[in-house]
């Protein structure tokens, strides 16, 4: 049987202080990029998923996760749990009130704050009761004398001076979105150079952010040696294993629709989420209903070879990730097809990033450059190897053909080979079943 399947399936033919030791790192970080209509300008806003379900996210981005506008995170945290959020628009303004003493001007720009309301009830003794509510939910309430004795909180801002005036329900007016901001990109990778993460990306269609995105990457892991991965939409031009480009959309058993630059968020959790011994390959796109730009066999099978991210259905109808694949398309005798496998690279990236880390906290400019310094990293890099081999990261190591450490050419330098055959999920199957229709003799 011939085996040169494109596709994942089947062919079927009838015929405390740490020691220094390394350990393996954790994954479970996005990081994203998108406008938004509340929350913090010019910083990384960490939502944990957790805190998207309990409603503690809400003052950071503005909506609990039943809310619409929280779609995009619900995608991304759906598949890791912790996220990185840079709101990339800019020029927004800020909603505001003003009664008698008190003016109420909302936290953060965006149309959010059009949603705040300030009520003022007036209490014995000549003290004052300040609640603020959003889409009439009270949020947050103190009693003062005076205005200026208001603390802020975490939706509104107040000032003024004086006894303020009793009011049922001051809404705030004139919150306004920004524009997105190219410069704000630029702020934005900046920051995640400051981060530990493992899959970024910037909701935007923007062929010259799809190629920002790829300098970034390829920057971060050829440049700076931290191995990471980008989301980018509609391209495979970066042709690099640190970039997955997805050109499809989905949509929501409850109607929603992620269409376009909109599906990047599920990639980018997928990605940071998925565990370095595991593949997404086959997984199922959570919750969705329906394909957006949908292929047949052939054009799958196109795309694969072309380097995408490809959204497909099984057999029962279901929706999943068809193979999980990155960009890279350029092999060669010392980079072969292996790099074009997300669970490959994830080993490979956390090899690297666990070693650099273990280095630099342990050995760099702290142990001796000879045999028992030596002797010392090398024992930490068969633990090391060893923990992956127990994960079903890597098979087959053998530290004394496959490890060697000595020193380098210089009197500080420290020579390292290592041959690890990393372990990739089983995806094609070949089988031949042979019929027997001879007739035998009973007895």
């Amino acid at each position: 049987m011939i085996q040169n399947m494109i596709r994942p399936g089947s062919r079927i033919e009838f015929e405390s202080v740490p020691a220094p030791a390394m350990t393996v790192g954790g994954r479970g970080t996005a990081a994203l990029a998108l406008p938004m209509s509340w929350g913090a300008e010019g910083e990384l806003i960490t939502v944990l998923s957790t805190e998207l379900v309990t409603g503690g996210a809400r003052a950071k981005i503005g909506y609990s996760a039943a809310e619409k506008e929280s779609l995009l995170f619900r995608e991304c945290l759906r598949y890791c749990y912790r996220l990185f959020v840079w709101r990339s628009d800019r020029g927004g303004v800020k909603a505001t009130a003003t009664e008698g003493n008190l003016t109420a001007t909302a936290l953060y720009t965006g149309v959010r704050g059009n949603d705040l309301q300030v009520a003022v009830e007036g209490l014995t003794g000549g003290s004052f009761m300040v609640r603020t509510f959003v889409n009439e939910e009270l949020v947050a309430e103190q009693e003062t004398l005076t205005v200026e004795d208001l603390v802020n909180n975490d939706w509104v801002e107040f000032s003024g001076t004086g006894a303020p005036t009793a009011v049922a329900g001051l809404p705030l007016r004139g919150g306004a979105d920004g524009t997105i901001n190219r410069p704000s990109y630029d702020a934005y990778h900046k920051a995640l150079s400051r981060e530990n993460w493992q899959a970024m990306g910037i909701v935007d269609e923007s062929p010259a952010v799809a190629d920002l995105v790829a300098m970034f990457i390829k920057n971060q892991r050829d440049t700076q040696g931290r191995k990471l991965q980008g989301v980018v939409y509609n391209s495979v031009a970066a042709n690099h294993e640190g970039i997955i480009g997805i050109k499809q959309g989905y949509a929501l058993e409850s109607g929603a629709v992620l269409e376009g630059a909109d599906a990047i968020p599920m990639a980018v959790g997928m990605s940071a989420g998925a565990a370095i011994n595991a593949s997404n390959t086959n997984r199922l796109v959570t919750s969705a209903a329906r394909i957006i730009g949908e292929l047949e066999h052939d054009e799958i099978e196109k795309a694969l070879l072309e380097g995408w991210f490809v959204i497909s259905k099984r057999t029962d109808g279901t929706i999943k990730i068809e193979q999980d694949i990155n960009t890279f398309r350029d092999f060669k005798p010392t980079k072969g097809k292996e790099y074009r496998k997300n669970r490959v690279i994830r080993t490979l990236d956390e090899i690297n990033n666990t070693v650099k880390a273990t280095w630099e906290s342990f050995y760099e400019g702290r142990a001796d450059n000879n045999r028992a310094g030596r002797n010392s990293f090398k024992a930490d890099l068969i633990a090391y190897f060893r923990s992956l081999e127990a994960l079903s990261c890597i098979e087959d190591f053998e530290p004394g053909s496959d490890l060697l450490v000595q020193r380098g050419t210089e009197i500080d330098a420290v020579w390292v080979e290592a041959w690890i055959r990393p372990i990739d999920s089983m995806e094609k199957l070949y089988m031949k079943v042979y019929t027997d229709v001879n007739v035998r003799e009973e007895g």
